[in-house]
């Protein structure tokens, strides 16, 4: 199949990733090899003879790492063979999981596979950056914002039990406008983004926009928060049409997922060669990173090291004020009378507001929290419980 433009593109881009893998690659070999000759040349005589060896295997180890880097050019370049740009729909998760895991470094370094914020229209096969509507051919003061989680895109709401945003489309006589974002950079980062893609949505909406609702998944729920605080901050217009938000599986307090990830890098870090592997858990972007406490705001609007403790310390958000706040947290187990045990990725607690410390609770009225249990994670997007209360 011949390829496009857009295609060798994104050839590039998996070419620039292989490539600076190879490069990280040997940065963490020298640094280990460094270290060894240090300590070796301290030792007795026979540990010196053995720094021979060791000088011995460090070209066998960068030529090691080369053969890993170009092995994963291989495989990138075989991704890419699957990656048919006539088919964007087949290719966004894949693309979706790609800005997950490395979108900070994607965004950072331009490359053509980082995602662009873009709503996507019903009935329109093309995606449209923020502020392009001019051709919308449909009208309605009634909209409802879907967001998508991490690793994620709007694909994600095609489920066996149908479409929310279609679904409602139907039978509330909403119009559903899907967003699409770069879920490896920070949450600040996309939640102001979308606060300002909000505002031209508005201005150049066919017609007057009376409300918005926002039915928000996972990490997409921590977006739509932090866009709702900048809106608060400059007094946008959208803000003051926001009437509901629901929160489907939303880690308002983190996810364990990622503590866990961050503790194996801190053991890694007290000896002087693991450090030096601990520096590849740094791969976890940005987005993956926030979501080790749910952050969604930082003092300052700057972040020192989102690796080290004082990460942790960023600046608690309320809910908006003004706004209908629901809360639907899932459960594996297939009892609510049990131990809560989270959905498999969130925990219960985090994703109904409720802090280790009482004074974080978010402020989610009783009687708008939802339990549905025997449902994972992705099982909150297609459960009929849900709709139900929709």
């Amino acid at each position: 199949m011949k390829r496009s433009p857009r295609g060798s593109k994104n050839l590039r881009g998996f070419l620039a990733i292989a490539l600076d893998a190879t490069k990280e690659g040997h940065k963490l070999v020298k640094v280990l090899h460094d270290q060894v000759i240090q300590d070796l040349s301290k030792k007795s005589f026979f540990h010196r003879q053995s720094l021979r060896l060791v000088t011995d295997y460090v070209p066998k180890s960068l030529s090691l790492a080369m053969d890993s880097s170009l092995s994963l050019a291989n495989l990138l370049m075989g991704l890419w063979a699957q990656y048919d740009v006539h088919k964007e729909k087949e290719n966004g998760p894949f693309l979706a999981m790609l800005n997950g895991v490395l979108g900070d470094y994607l965004f950072d370094s331009k490359s053509p596979l980082a995602t662009e914020m873009a709503f996507i229209f019903p009935g329109i096969l093309s995606s449209k950056p923020p502020g392009a509507h001019h051709d919308v051919e449909f009208g309605g003061d009634r909209i409802l914002v879907l967001i998508h989680g991490s690793c994620l895109d709007e694909t994600c709401w095609d489920t066996r039990n149908g479409n929310y945003g279609q679904r409602l489309a139907q039978d509330l006589d909403v119009i559903p406008v899907y967003i699409r974002y770069n879920s490896g950079r920070h949450i600040f980062e996309n939640g102001e983004q979308l606060s300002q893609a909000l505002s031209k949505l508005v201005d150049e909406w066919p017609g007057r926009i009376k409300s918005i609702s926002f039915l928000a998944h996972s990490m997409g729920g921590l977006v739509v928060r932090s866009a709702c605080y900048f809106a608060d901050q400059k007094q946008d217009l959208w803000r003051s049409k926001v009437g509901a938000i629901v929160f489907l599986g939303t880690p308002h307090f983190g996810a364990p997922l990622e503590r866990f990830g961050h503790e194996i890098y801190k053991q890694m870090n007290t000896n002087r060669y693991s450090s030096v592997l601990a520096n590849l858990l740094k791969i976890r972007s940005a987005g993956v990173t926030d979501l080790r406490y749910g952050s969604i705001l930082y003092r300052g609007g700057r972040i020192k090291n989102r690796f080290g403790e004082i990460f942790t310390r960023s600046t608690q958000v309320p809910l908006p004020k003004g706004v209908e706040c629901y809360a639907v947290g899932a459960t594996l187990n297939h009892s609510k009378s049990l131990v809560p045990m989270g959905d498999g990725i969130v925990p219960l607690k985090s994703a109904l507001g409720e802090a280790p410390r009482p004074n974080m609770t978010l402020s989610f009225a009783h009687d708008r929290k939802l339990i549905v249990t025997s449902t994972n994670h992705m099982g909150l997007l297609a459960s009929p419980i849900v709709y139900s209360k929709l």
